[in-house]
């Protein structure tokens, strides 16, 4: 189960951990007075001899329409789906 904190919390956290590697800790004593697991410590460990490279892309697939066709599709749902021949608005 993750531990609760803000991201500076944890972050703060990992490197201590990454120190008391540094110093000659054991991966299990780390884990111990960190309160965390071995598995964890491991993993620190492998993101900062391999750090993840940052995507240039932005996240999701571009849009098949035009923002003018996503401007009409917009004002359409906001007429609700009686105005387009269905029984209820739900």
């Amino acid at each position: 189960m993750r531990l609760l904190g803000t991201p500076e919390q944890l972050a703060k956290r990992r490197q201590k951990a990454l120190d008391l590697l540094k110093s000659g800790e054991t991966i299990k004593e780390i884990a111990r007075q960190l309160g965390t697991t071995e598995r964890s410590v491991r993993r620190w460990r492998q993101e900062v001899k391999h750090p993840k490279k940052k995507s240039k892309r932005g996240p999701g697939k571009q849009s098949y329409l035009s923002k003018q066709q996503i401007q009409k599709l917009e004002r359409e749902l906001l007429k609700g789906a009686y105005a387009h021949g269905y029984a209820e608005d739900y």
